[in-house]
């Protein structure tokens, strides 16, 4: 019969084994570019595996400190956890403390773009309460994804076309349609081509605008085509902002292929850490009664530009936060 020390450490062995198996799964898809829908959408929770990774780095003290000789393994266990778990602060420490970039002295106090990105979550967002938002903040440009007829009505029956009267994309019957908003005339409108979400090229208020919405990795093929051919757009234009419901995070392979063209998150270059997005409003099982978890929503910038401020906002209705954030040359 097991004595009860040897019966305490057999437990201690499986809860560790119990911590060490997700997270070293998210250490290994963090190295890796996974095409399995779960394995691209288990992604997006990288930063969490410092959770388990820190309760069995207790775990492993507790074992550590039993007197025997066993403890040659879990010592190099400790090991190899301390090395994985200074692996997810490294990526996770720049958007704390990372170096941001200044405004120009040209940017006065109060100017600037002020841009709000929304999901409208096949149109069930409340479009008068985008509106209100959109007086509320003084919002110049205004990018809408899953736009439907009916919650364009909704928005302009709020006043949209006073405070925003400027216009381009389409409308669409669930995740189709994606809508640029502003308060400034477009220089230029042009569709992406070889998507299978609407994503448009603009210019508006000074910036050149990539109005982004990849397929969700729910198929995971159209998602990592949508974000091959906005990479391309990306690398031939050089928009000054990037901005939408990526449906990927700082993580993912495509953003990080972003942020090596030189595109800083509005979030990360103000170190206001994880800025999660989705879900919201209890749309999803288990996520949907939790805090956000998944950043996902991103506006970046092109070497030259920066942000004063950035920040999410609660839009009822939807399964995403809308972010905000104001522009100016860095």
């Amino acid at each position: 019969m097991p004595t009860p020390p040897a019966v305490a450490r057999a437990v201690l062995v499986v809860v560790l084994v119990l911590l060490l198996v997700p997270a070293g799964a998210l250490t290994v898809l963090r190295f890796t570019d996974p095409s399995a829908g779960l394995l691209v959408q288990a992604q997006a929770f990288t930063p969490f595996a410092l959770v388990p990774y820190a309760l069995a780095a207790v775990v492993l003290g507790v074992l550590l400190a039993r007197r025997g000789p066993r403890r040659l393994v879990p010592a190099g266990v400790a090991v190899l956890v301390l090395a994985a778990a200074g692996l997810h602060v490294s990526w996770l420490l720049p958007s704390y403390t990372g170096e941001g970039r200044a405004p120009s002295p040209a940017a006065g106090p109060g100017e600037g773009v002020v841009v709000l990105s929304a999901n409208l979550y096949f149109g069930r967002g409340d479009g008068a309460a985008v509106v209100r938002e959109v007086a509320g903040r003084d919002v110049d440009v205004l990018v809408a994804s899953e736009v439907t007829p009916r919650t364009l009505a909704a928005m302009e029956d709020a006043g949209l076309d006073d405070l925003l009267p400027h216009r381009a994309g389409r409308t669409g019957e669930t995740y189709e349609g994606t809508m640029v908003f502003s308060a400034e005339p477009f220089e230029r409108v042009e569709p992406v081509a070889g998507t299978r979400f609407d994503n448009l090229l603009v210019r508006t208020g000074g910036l050149d605008v990539l109005a982004a919405h990849p397929a969700a990795p729910l198929d995971p093929d159209d998602w990592a085509d949508d974000h091959a051919v906005l990479h391309d757009v990306v690398v031939a234009e050089r928009p000054d902002v990037v901005v939408g419901d990526l449906n990927a995070t700082l993580d993912h392979a495509p953003v990080r292929a972003l942020v090596a063209e030189g595109y800083r998150d509005s979030a990360e270059l103000l170190n206001t850490g994880l800025t999660a997005t989705w879900p919201v409003n209890g749309f999803f099982p288990v996520l949907g009664r939790l805090p956000p978890t998944a950043p996902i929503d991103h506006l970046l910038l092109a070497p030259g530009w920066t942000a004063t401020s950035t920040g999410t906002v609660a839009v009822p209705g939807t399964d995403h936060l809308a972010i905000v954030t104001t522009v100016v040359p860095a």
